[in-house]
């Protein structure tokens, strides 16, 4: 679906290839890959001109208001709390 392009989304100008790296570098190495089984590791492995080209993309998909399909996929993966009764129903 398109954003609507009246709303504020909560970014101002650009997104840089600092704001990338920061992204990249913050974020928790433990996490699993995404569907795309790209780890955070590898991502960190990048050279400038592949964050260069990533950033550009993220920006023109901004611009665009349109965000590729993959880019809304996750795997979810749910964890039961131990020592906790299955068959309850307050257990989602």
């Amino acid at each position: 679906p398109r954003i609507n392009t009246t709303e504020h989304i909560g970014i101002e100008g650009d997104v840089t290839i600092n704001d990338v790296w920061k992204v990249i570098r913050t974020a928790l190495t433990r996490k699993a890959p995404g569907p795309d089984n790209i780890s955070t590791q590898v991502l960190e492995l990048l050279p400038i001109s592949a964050l260069k080209i990533l950033t550009e993309l993220i920006n023109s998909s901004i611009r665009l208001t349109h965000f590729p399909a993959p880019w809304k996929r996750a795997t979810i993966v749910t964890i039961p709390e131990p020592r906790k009764p299955q068959h309850l129903p307050g257990n989602r």
